[in-house]
């Protein structure tokens, strides 16, 4: 009387199964750029494991806030594109949402600085007028 109690059972994610049972389940390796799925029977199969992208939600609210809030509120709505794009699946997308978000951050703080930069150089240049008329 061979059953299951004769086989050697093992715990799998918190579920007792048969070992024979555990055996026979597919597994995977993961590598930095892509993970082999290996079946039950010994075929390996590859599968590309795409990263996401940053969506920057984080940075366009700084600048958004203390740089250029034109541009900001562009790269909000930008990093809002590539949430979307990701939880939708669109991959593409999310990439090309995630570079425009960063072009417009960077925009925003170099027109934040630049703007900035010319407020003190004003400010000195009328400090150094008054000084000596």
């Amino acid at each position: 009387m061979s059953g299951i109690a004769d086989q050697e059972m093992v715990c799998v994610d918190g579920h007792v199964q048969p070992q024979t049972a555990v055996d026979q389940q597919p597994y995977l390796i993961f590598h930095e750029n892509e993970q082999k799925v290996i079946s039950a029977r010994g075929q390996v199969m590859l599968a590309t494991a795409e990263a996401t992208p940053k969506d920057y939600l984080c940075i366009s609210i700084i600048t958004c806030l203390f740089c250029c809030c034109p541009i900001g509120s562009i790269a909000i709505i930008k990093s809002l594109e590539v949430r979307s794009a990701v939880q939708s699946g669109n991959m593409p997308l999310a990439k090309e949402a995630s570079s425009a978000a960063v072009r417009m951050n960077v925009a925003a703080v170099v027109y934040g600085v630049g703007i900035a930069a010319m407020i003190l150089f004003l400010s000195f240049m009328r400090y150094i007028n008054y000084k000596y008329y």
